[in-house]
């Protein structure tokens, strides 16, 4: 069924999903961004980056989404294409997952 959230779907234990699949207000992990070049420069150019976190502010036509402390709306079709997962960290939307220095 088309637009199911996951919930609905009994997904929930999914280690990674397409954005369309987040909850309301879920923080998540951008694994992968389309394959398509222009678009994923063009979600580039608006703060979206592999690995970046974002929050999920509506599911709907358009997709909202907090990114570097900015709402951004895609299209829904566009959000099908961002592969995301979890992310159980509490950093800011937006910012780069932290380099853990060895020692």
């Amino acid at each position: 069924m088309r637009g199911c959230g996951r919930r609905w779907l009994g997904v929930t234990g999914l280690r990674e999903y397409p954005l369309t699949y987040a909850l309301r207000g879920e923080s998540v992990r951008v694994l992968r961004l389309p394959a398509d070049p222009s678009a994923a420069g063009k979600l580039r150019d608006l703060g979206l980056y592999e690995d970046s976190m974002v929050r999920v502010e509506t599911i709907a036509d358009p997709v909202v989404l907090d990114v570097l402390g900015s709402r951004i709306a895609i299209s829904r079709r566009l959000a099908e294409q961002i592969l995301v997962r979890p992310d159980g960290g509490g950093g800011e939307p937006g910012e780069p997952k932290g380099v853990e220095e060895a020692g």
